[in-house]
């Protein structure tokens, strides 16, 4: 592979990287440090006003300079002096920036953040800069998922709007990043022509995983302000959880993410922890036995399966969790289930059977280091970056 050239990168974002709240942003925050390690100069621009200074100053602290709106609000507490502004609303604020930094690839990391930024940048940054948009997942056909699951009119409206919004973005770039085939194909099918590259989630595996007897009950993980994740907490706890204590009444599960709605802080009991937002994950990561996603709609990979396998914990999920993942010949990675009886059966099965669990992790950490290591997104992103930027 040849060399590759130090370019000038501008990525786009509502907010730096909140890698400890959502597995998008974490994904970012690899890729990243995977453009740093590649040699090319990375800057970072956001849609909003810096809330919580922390993320901003792992980015300066990598050496990534932060461009904020100056809303005319003090910044937050940290490395502010090092954050400099541009007035939101203003793009001529924007324009010597533009025009001085000359950048030779621009990201914007969703939809949203691509209908506010690529006007500006069009405007005034060079006229072949390549820009293109990361979708991290495809809203819209989630969504649409979403309304066929509930059958409700008004959502399905809802996701033909976000369908509208979402690929009228996607045609004001050059290209778009998908995190999974099963994503780039469905673009694709909606917009014949549009050049689409995958980009995975980032993983490596942990040094150590605790044995099978150094580990006990159940552990799901996720944002709530995902609304798949709302659903799959309340589906487990409502209709696979009682199969699972007919079995073993003494079974834990532990809910991990934020922030809480009361509807899923009301299912706790003395069976289900709901813990909200922790900041280091990896002691309940190295204790608890199983990672269950039971996911009943979605799209794009899921974060949460991914970070479960690089840490060795067998995952039982459903065919939505497991989607974008998996191959034809990866057997005995994930264990997918279908109805409640069979979730709770695969959980059980997993969790009290010593050889069968040791199969599954030693398996999902190969299947992790095969596909999705920073060693393997590293050549992937090279390669991408190589192709889309035109070098003048």
């Amino acid at each position: 592979m040849p060399e590759t050239i130090k370019k000038r990168i501008l990525v786009g974002h509502f907010t730096p990287p909140k890698d400890d709240q959502n597995s998008g942003d974490r994904r970012l925050l690899e890729i990243l440090r995977l453009l740093l390690k590649m040699g090319h100069e990375v800057s970072y621009l956001t849609t909003r006003a810096v809330d919580e200074a922390r993320y901003a100053d792992n980015l300066l602290d990598m050496g990534i300079p932060v461009f904020v709106p100056d809303n005319g609000q003090d910044h937050p507490a940290g490395n502010a002096e090092l954050i400099c502004g541009w007035r939101a609303g203003d793009p001529m604020e924007l324009s010597g920036f533009l025009r001085d930094a000359r950048f030779d690839f621009v990201l914007t990391y969703y939809f949203y953040v691509a209908l506010e930024l690529v006007p500006i940048i069009r405007r005034f940054s060079p006229s072949d800069t390549p820009i293109w948009c990361d979708s991290v997942d495809v809203h819209y056909l989630r969504e649409m998922r979403e309304a066929a699951f509930k059958d409700d009119p008004k959502f399905l409206a809802d996701a033909q709007e976000k369908k509208g919004l979402e690929l009228e973005a996607y045609q004001l770039v050059d290209g778009v990043i998908t995190v999974t085939e099963e994503d780039r194909r469905h673009l694709q099918e909606a917009l014949p022509g549009c050049p689409v590259q995958v980009v995975p989630n980032v993983h490596d595996l942990v040094p150590s995983v605790p044995p099978w007897g150094d580990r006990r009950d159940l552990l799901f993980v996720g944002s709530f302000n995902h609304r798949p994740n709302i659903d799959a907490v309340f589906w487990f706890v409502e209709e696979i959880l009682p199969l699972i204590h007919q079995r073993n009444p003494e079974m834990l599960f532990t809910v991990v993410g934020g922030p809480v709605p009361d509807a899923i802080a009301n299912l706790a009991s003395g069976h289900v922890r709901i813990l909200g937002y922790v900041p280091d994950l990896d002691p309940l990561l190295k204790s608890h036995r199983v990672s269950v996603a039971p996911l009943r709609f979605g799209a794009g990979m899921k974060g949460k399966i991914g970070q479960a396998l690089e840490e060795g914990i067998p995952v039982v999920t459903t065919r939505v969790g497991a989607e974008g993942m998996l191959g034809p010949d990866d057997e005995a990675v994930l264990s997918v289930a279908g109805d409640p009886t069979e979730f709770a059966n695969q959980v059980l099965r997993v969790h009290e059977d010593r050889d069968l669990w040791d199969r599954y992790s030693r398996n999902g950490q190969a299947f992790i280091e095969r596909n999705y290591s920073s060693r393997v997104v590293h050549t992937i992103l090279e390669r991408f970056i190589s192709s889309a930027v035109t070098w003048r």
